[in-house]
């Protein structure tokens, strides 16, 4: 494995240095002269064109390893652009299926060499022992002797010299194998080796992908939060928290109520899990078509929520309401303790009346919105936060929130991970999985 590679890697550069000039044009059509040359046996036809695309493939792996400095030469250029990064990874898994291919065709080749190897060896073997006999005992001459004319002889004569010639070709065609399936199966290494590399740099890319991209959210949530629609509600929460109007339901207890209708659970703990735990992940995300009831997880009061997003929005990088999509933010309390609640990605559904600066109270299982694909998001799903706010009243956890935000002060992206609640006390951030006691790919009826 090679131990450091820029993963910036253009995957079009791998392919555009000079090589040799081929009378068959195989750039691109790498996949049809793959199938055309693993058939066996391999029709006369076919025989040059083949020989041809074999040595092509090995020029096109040699060119490979020479320009890997000069593709580590562009991180410099393309390394904040998220665009390009996306195009890089995108070409990268080309290489790597073409790369998949090229290996699956050369061990396919090595299976049908190897045979025709055995195959030859044996026929050669079964010649001599025949023809041993036949040189011990003059057979040869016998047979041109025995010829009554001019033109029997020499017809013996030209089917002795055939013979011959067909055990010397077949010879020649038993040596050519074998260099040929020494060659391949060198190939074969080389082809692994830089698939290998490809894998890695694929890894490397999507782990920086996911760096820009929770920098992107990170900007994004802060402008949210900046915005002058935001700051008025914050106003709002905290001139209706002085004005009394906050009421204090009674605190559930025993365990959390399921926060979905139904549903799969497709991340959990601090990273996604399918992309190398390469970005930190402050909540737990369920998966759900879109439409699928929401419901308050404790008795408690909703202090916020934004419907101002499309339910289907334009995937992951859309940065309405900083990422997040239609939200609620929810303060309830379980078993004496103060949390406050998110779930982003809604649908533009004001499910509950709620306005600036009104707080509604919620009793556990009460609906309150819809599975979405609002915001910042690769699918219908909804994402939870929880935050461990401790003996915290109703009117301190609004407040906090209308003086810091959505993160109640407790940071976002990477920052995130200093405000775990395994590692300091309250205000901080609950592993919302096991706050809802759910697992990896859990379903949820």
């Amino acid at each position: 494995m090679r131990k450091s590679i820029s993963f910036l890697v253009v995957a079009s550069l791998l392919i555009l240095s000079i090589l040799p000039v081929y009378a068959t044009d195989f750039e691109g059509n790498e996949n049809y002269y793959i199938e055309k040359c693993k058939v066996n046996p391999l029709p006369k036809a076919d025989v040059d064109v083949c020989s041809e695309f074999n040595q092509y493939l090995k020029n096109k792996t040699d060119g490979i390893s020479d320009r890997l400095k000069e593709i580590e030469d562009t991180l410099a250029t393309i390394e904040d652009d998220i665009v390009k990064i996306q195009d890089t990874i995108t070409s990268l898994n080309n290489q790597i299926n073409e790369q998949n291919n090229q290996i699956s065709y050369l061990e396919e080749r090595i299976v049908i060499l190897e045979a025709s190897i055995e195959e030859k060896d044996q026929l050669i073997r079964e010649r001599m022992y025949a023809t041993q006999g036949l040189n011990n005992s003059n057979v040869y001459l016998t047979t041109l002797m025995g010829a009554t004319t001019f033109k029997e002889f020499f017809s013996i004569l030209s089917a002795i010299s055939e013979i011959t010639n067909f055990d010397y070709e077949l010879m020649e065609s038993l040596e050519a194998d074998k260099v040929d399936v020494e060659e391949s199966k060198q190939l074969l290494e080389t082809q692994k080796q830089e698939l290998e590399d490809l894998l890695e740099l694929k890894e490397e890319a999507e782990a920086l992908l996911l760096k820009q991209r929770a920098e992107y959210h990170e900007e994004w949530e802060r402008q949210y939060e900046q915005s002058e629609q935001f700051k008025s509600d914050m106003e709002d929460i905290q001139d209706a928290i002085d004005a009394g109007s906050l009421n204090y339901p009674p605190s559930s207890s025993g365990s959390w109520g399921q926060p979905v209708a139904s549903g799969t659970v497709t991340a959990v703990g601090w990273n996604y899990p399918d992309l190398g735990g390469g970005k930190v992940h402050t909540g737990m995300d369920i998966g759900a078509p879109v439409g699928t009831p929401l419901y308050a997880p404790a008795n408690g009061v909703v202090i916020y929520m934004y419907t101002g997003c499309p339910t289907l929005g334009n995937g992951y990088g859309d940065s309405c309401a900083g990422g997040m999509g239609n939200n609620i933010v929810m303060i309830v309390q379980v078993d004496g303790t103060t949390y406050a609640v998110k779930y982003y990605h809604m649908q533009k559904t004001n499910a509950i009346g709620w306005s600036s600066g009104n707080f509604i109270t919620v009793s556990k299982g009460d609906l309150v919105g819809y599975v979405g694909h609002s915001g910042s998001s690769t699918g219908a799903h909804v994402h939870i936060e929880v935050i461990n706010l401790g003996s915290m009243s109703y009117s301190e956890a609004a407040s906090l929130y209308a003086q810091k935000g959505g993160s109640f002060g407790l940071s976002t992206g990477t920052g995130a991970l200093s405000y775990r609640c395994s590692i300091i006390s309250w205000p901080c951030r609950e592993t919302a999985s096991d706050i809802f006691g759910y697992s990896l790919r859990q379903l949820l009826h």
